[in-house]
């Protein structure tokens, strides 16, 4: 059985896949699976899939129809085998030392959680999305809130979980599923890890659901937040919100011609927990 499962859902990311799996076979640490869950992909993405997977044992390839990242990362999870999950996605890639560090924080600290630094790039070069300065322990809430830069930063993949924590599930069917799935883990786990020294490349993506537009979306990001709220309130953290809404690109275009791209709804929020923190501004 392997130590640690790598859960990778794949949607038409031909482009960017064979640089997120070349990332894991470049690991020091090598004692992993990883799932990879092609959601119905139209373009050559399971092609390439099927070429690592044949190529390296540990790569496994599981087929759905096309059903969404939620339903995929469910269905990775409950064939997980190792004892630490982490996910990444199919247009992003790991530092060498990712999984190494990370595992043997775990395995020092007896924590739940270890999270690493986040570098957002566009294939060159690179800005630091979230930085990790120091090796540290958080065990409350409010310190693990404060740690991974919540309620702003709902970011699973720049982590590794202790399996036996994670008896949950994504919920199927919405966008901003994990914003959710990461107010739950913070409850359902115990202490974190922050390690310094490696980095997880957060892909800036054009052409990622995130920067496309849709009623849907907004629809969503409101309810996720509605039960990430409910979730604080039930752990007995008061919180309250204002003009909470992610800012996203739409673009204008006239005879097929973009002519202008503005930042949709909304621009300012404010979030309280415990008097702790307030955080004003989303840029997704």
């Amino acid at each position: 059985m392997p130590e640690i499962s790598v859960i990778i859902p794949v949607y038409n990311a031909e482009a960017y896949l064979s640089r997120c799996l070349e990332s894991l076979i470049m690991q020091s640490f090598t004692d992993w699976e990883a799932l990879l869950v092609d959601d119905g992909s139209t373009d050559g993405s399971l092609a390439i899939l099927q070429k690592f997977s044949e190529a390296d044992l540990r790569f496994k390839v599981i087929s759905q129809q096309n059903s969404g990242q939620s339903v995929a990362r469910n269905k990775a999870l409950s064939l997980a085998q190792g004892r630490y999950v982490s996910f990444v996605d199919a247009d992003d890639w790991i530092e060498r030392t990712f999984l190494q560090r990370l595992y043997e924080s775990l395995e020092e600290s007896r924590a739940d959680i270890a999270f690493a630094s986040i570098v957002k790039t566009k294939g060159i070069g690179g800005k630091d999305k979230f930085r990790v300065k120091e090796k540290k322990l958080y065990y409350t809430p409010q310190e693990k809130y404060r740690a991974f830069g919540m309620p702003e930063n709902c970011f699973i993949w720049n982590k590794l979980y202790r399996k036996s924590k994670l008896n949950l599930s994504f919920i199927e069917g919405m966008y901003y599923e994990d914003i959710v799935f990461s107010h739950q883990v913070l409850w359902a786990a115990g202490a974190a890890v922050s390690v310094p020294g490696t980095q997880y490349y957060y892909f800036s993506n054009p052409a990622s659901t995130v920067n496309v537009y849709s009623e849907q979306k907004r629809q969503d990001y409101k309810r996720a937040l509605e039960l990430s709220l409910q979730l604080m309130a039930q752990n007995g953290m008061k919180a309250n919100v204002c003009a909470y809404s992610p800012i996203m690109k739409k673009d204008y275009k006239l005879f097929g011609i973009k002519f202008l791209t503005i930042k949709d709804w909304g621009v300012k929020k404010c979030f309280y927990a415990f008097g702790l923190f307030k955080v004003k501004e989303v840029r997704n």
